[in-house]
């Protein structure tokens, strides 16, 4: 298997189609390099044909097929000091006319791919303008631990770094 950072897009053979329109996948690299703490995703969600595939772990791939579809993934990370709940933080990716990725930090328990995901095809919220701008990159930064979070989406593969 290629490593995180050799992964590239690539096409869906014609029998893993779920339909006649072109399919694509997007992938996702977990670059921990740098990271001081560990992160693991635990929770996937999919919007309108669009799957999640993970061959033998990470890296993640979204497949998509048409357009204005996207994918989300929850990751969990260490409980910081003072607090009595972990981390949590959430990519969301996809395409409608190109590619776009967001990145939301300092989530409460109940804030789960599934509480967001529909926010980005619903017209006047936040999620939905990044959606329309075709967001490319994002960095924030959590409040209690100070653990900066990075998302940068090119061509068809969405990094995903903390430091």
């Amino acid at each position: 298997m290629a490593s995180l950072h050799e992964a590239d897009s690539e096409y869906v053979h014609e029998d893993e189609r779920s339909d006649h329109n072109a399919s694509r996948n997007i992938r996702v690299s977990v670059d921990d390099t740098n990271a001081t703490s560990t992160f693991k995703v635990v929770e996937e969600t999919n919007w309108n044909e669009a799957t999640w595939r993970e061959i033998e772990g990470p890296p993640y791939t979204l497949i998509v097929n048409g357009s204005d579809v996207s994918g989300t993934l929850r990751f969990k990370g260490p409980v910081p000091a003072g607090s009595e709940y972990p981390e949590f933080f959430l990519v969301a990716l996809g395409i409608d006319t190109d590619t776009w990725c967001d990145l939301k930090v300092d989530l409460a328990l109940k804030e789960t791919g599934a509480f967001f995901q529909p926010k980005y095809f619903h017209s006047g919220t936040p999620e939905f303008k990044v959606k329309q701008d075709h967001q490319k990159t994002v960095t924030k930064t959590f409040t209690a631990s100070g653990i900066i979070v990075t998302v940068t989406i090119t061509n068809n593969l969405l990094v995903v770094s903390w430091e």
